[in-house]
């Protein structure tokens, strides 16, 4: 059977499910509790199982906000939970540093050229063979830790050229970079990731009664966070190949691209982001180490510095400061003010 007949026979048996819920006592809400017991597992039991088994991750999220609206007996999830969610304060905020600040940084970057020079100019004293050039691509990732899904694109896009050059094949490289980039971004929360998690932890319980408690959350719970540790882990083995089991796709990666120097598989569709991966410096424009430190340096600064004096966390003025320090510092440089404003509106 074909895939789009699999959610065709999905999506018809939520809709069997409405007058389930709708007409039964199946599903109960606990007053005492004040949830839906066990059924409020099912709608991200459902989507994770379906994400490996279909390897779908859009629908199959979809499917799990539509069990859950099931779930909870409010079918109408449009009015319920997506307007709502989206004109939050919270999600203003990850809108604000997640895409604009750091989606900005890195289109800014590509019209610097500060990222790659980094790179490139770390890459040639670390990376001097293919276990070498793997273990640079962890660096980055660890260095590259602001969020997860952008961070991905801007330490993959500094080191694939690095890393190409040295045969790593791209299932390492993504491995590598995804699962680096993402786990220290919970581990060195001076990101987004404080702010995500004081949403979903905010009102769940007395003891996060506010956004900075929830917020501090993220923090106390980083030395119990052993999902991070060990993927952490993992990727530093398998970056200088002592990782004692590989699955059976890596394997035959690494022993493709050993014998035939293809980075890639045959019939393969590598998604690569050619807005934020291809750089478009001016002529004029003399990068340097500067164009990549100074905006980094500020983001740590105005993050760290008033979580280390007063203990409360300053993530969005840190995004916000970070990007105007780039720009800046373009404009400083040269750069006419067209040409930066582009930069972070692509990105």
């Amino acid at each position: 059977m074909k895939k789009p007949f699999y959610w065709i026979l999905i999506f018809l048996g939520l809709i069997a499910l409405f007058p389930l819920r709708q007409y039964t006592d199946v599903v109960q809400f606990n007053e005492v509790s004040k949830d839906f017991g066990a059924w409020a597992l099912l709608p991200s039991l459902v989507a994770l199982i379906l994400c490996f088994a279909t390897k779908e991750v859009i629908p199959s999220l979809f499917v799990g906000i539509f069990l859950g609206g099931i779930v909870s007996g409010k079918f109408n999830i449009v009015q319920e939970y997506l307007i709502p969610s989206i004109g939050s304060a919270k999600y203003g905020e990850i809108l604000l540093v997640y895409l604009w600040c750091l989606g900005g940084l890195i289109g800014i970057w590509t019209r610097t050229g500060g990222a790659q020079h980094f790179a490139t100019w770390a890459g040639r004293r670390i990376a001097r063979s293919r276990r070498s050039a793997k273990f640079f691509a962890f660096l980055m990732g660890v260095l590259f830790h602001q969020g997860g899904t952008i961070s991905t694109i801007l330490a993959g896009s500094t080191v694939k050229p690095i890393c190409d050059a040295k045969k790593v094949s791209h299932e390492e490289l993504s491995y590598i970079i995804d699962s680096t980039a993402s786990p220290v971004a919970t581990l060195l929360p001076f990101n987004v990731w404080p702010i995500y998690i004081g949403s979903l932890v905010l009102g769940t319980s007395p003891i996060f009664a506010d956004a900075a408690i929830s917020k501090s959350y993220l923090f106390k719970a980083i030395p119990v966070n052993f999902y991070c540790w060990v993927a952490i882990l993992f990727t530093f083995l398998l970056s200088w190949e002592k990782l004692p089991y590989y699955g059976k796709r890596m394997q035959l990666a690494m022993q493709r691209v050993k014998a035939t120097n293809k980075l890639d598989r045959d019939g393969s569709n590598p998604l690569v982001s050619k807005e934020l991966t291809t750089l478009a410096m001016p002529k004029n424009y003399q990068s340097g180490l500067e164009d990549f430190v100074f905006p980094i340096g500020v983001l740590l600064i105005v993050a760290i510095g008033p979580y280390v004096l007063t203990g409360k966390l300053r993530v969005s003025e840190a995004f916000v400061m970070s990007v105007l320090a780039a720009m800046g510092l373009a404009l400083y440089k040269g750069m006419d003010l067209k040409t930066v404003i582009e930069g972070f509106v692509e990105g």
